[in-house]
């Protein structure tokens, strides 16, 4: 499912410590969510980053769905 990603390690922060490192590893997984076609229309990066839970959620369900429908 998640194969053939190949994340080049000046392009992540493997323990980020500020708001903006961490924004940028979340826009990242998102970007590869994307060409998994994960729409994320209803929520934005910054909200999983400040941790509002629906946002999180969300993500994981359709995760979850995506994983369901390749068994």
């Amino acid at each position: 499912m998640f194969s053939g990603f190949f994340v080049p390690l000046h392009e992540y922060h493997p323990t980020p410590n500020t708001y903006e490192e961490k924004l940028q590893n979340v826009d990242l997984a998102m970007n590869f969510m994307e060409e998994i076609d994960f729409k994320s229309r209803h929520h934005s990066s910054s909200e999983i980053v400040q941790g509002n839970p629906r946002a999180i959620m969300r993500v994981l369900y359709y995760l979850f769905l995506k994983h369901n429908k390749n068994d």
